[in-house]
């Protein structure tokens, strides 16, 4: 297990409320389950669709991935503007 900060921005931190939560896992899958046990499984589907986007030290990831500890994991919410 590895120690992750995991952060939440701007739409996505409304729907999840809370901005960021310490969590121990192994890889992106291991996430999305503790994620779900935490905030349900219609908020963390949410977080997962396909125009979210994931950053692992600020370098957006696809597919999977395994942590080894001390990663900042972002939850980057669709571009909007107008």
């Amino acid at each position: 297990m590895a120690s992750v900060s995991v952060l939440f921005f701007a739409s996505l931190r409304d729907e999840v409320g809370e901005s960021e939560v310490e969590l121990n896992v192994e890889d992106l899958d291991d996430l999305r389950m503790q994620l779900t046990d935490r905030f349900g499984v219609s908020t963390v589907a949410s977080l997962f669709e396909d125009n979210v986007r994931i950053a692992v030290n600020k370098d957006v990831i696809e597919g999977r991935y395994d942590f080894r500890g001390g990663e900042e994991v972002a939850f980057l919410p669709p571009v909007t503007g107008g």
